[in-house]
């Protein structure tokens, strides 16, 4: 099976998630219908849990899949790794004892790709600038998921480093994904935009 397959699943996933984004806004400016603010935030914490989740999953699928040669890449280069007979096998080896695979983060990501593959590989090849989005993207994450003091402290610290012009109330991780990087785009776009890059770079490495 040809790579490309899972990136266009993605794809298609995240086209279902923003179309359901223009839904609840649109209905959010309408005046028959009255949207908590509240409501409003838990809709985009969901919207990004799940969209990373699915990026999660994205990325499981496809470095498992490769290791038993599921899925088969357009490029001409020898792409070294370790070899397995089937998925149970990888699994065992990628487990080693835990209870559930653990590829993300990135430098997570990072290091299962040396143990498993060599030189140049799909893993690999991510631009510095794409690392760095990837890493923001956990943060907010987990700062969704935990809210626990190191990931709060971690939030906050990514947006003063990055987004110090921010008013004060947007700057809890539901307000700054619904805050504006253009006048046609906000962050949450943004970020699934670049999930969705990300996972094309992979599946069509060469």
């Amino acid at each position: 099976m040809h790579s490309d397959v899972l990136s266009q699943r993605l794809k298609k996933e995240y086209d279902s998630i923003f179309a359901s984004r223009k839904r609840i806004e649109k209905a959010n400016v309408t005046n028959n219908v009255y949207i908590a603010d509240k409501d409003l935030n838990l809709f985009y914490d969901g919207m990004f849990l799940k969209s990373v989740t699915l990026f999660e999953s994205f990325v499981e699928e496809f470095f498992i899949g490769l290791l038993y040669d599921k899925y088969k890449l357009t490029t001409r280069k020898k792409i070294q790794k370790q070899i397995f007979k089937d998925r149970k096998l990888v699994l065992n080896y990628l487990l080693n004892g835990k209870p559930f695979l653990d590829l993300l983060p990135l430098y997570k990501l990072e290091r299962n790709t040396k143990v498993f593959y060599k030189n140049d590989n799909p893993f690999s090849n991510i631009p510095p600038a794409s690392k760095d989005i990837l890493n923001h993207i956990f943060i907010i994450r987990n700062a969704i998921a935990h809210s626990s003091v190191s990931s709060d402290t971690k939030f906050k610290r990514f947006i003063e480093d990055n987004h110090n012009t921010l008013p004060i109330n947007q700057r809890t991780p539901s307000k700054f994904l619904q805050s504006l990087r253009t006048a046609n785009q906000t962050m949450f776009e943004t970020y699934v935009i670049e999930l969705n890059f990300l996972a094309q770079t992979m599946t069509r490495f060469s």
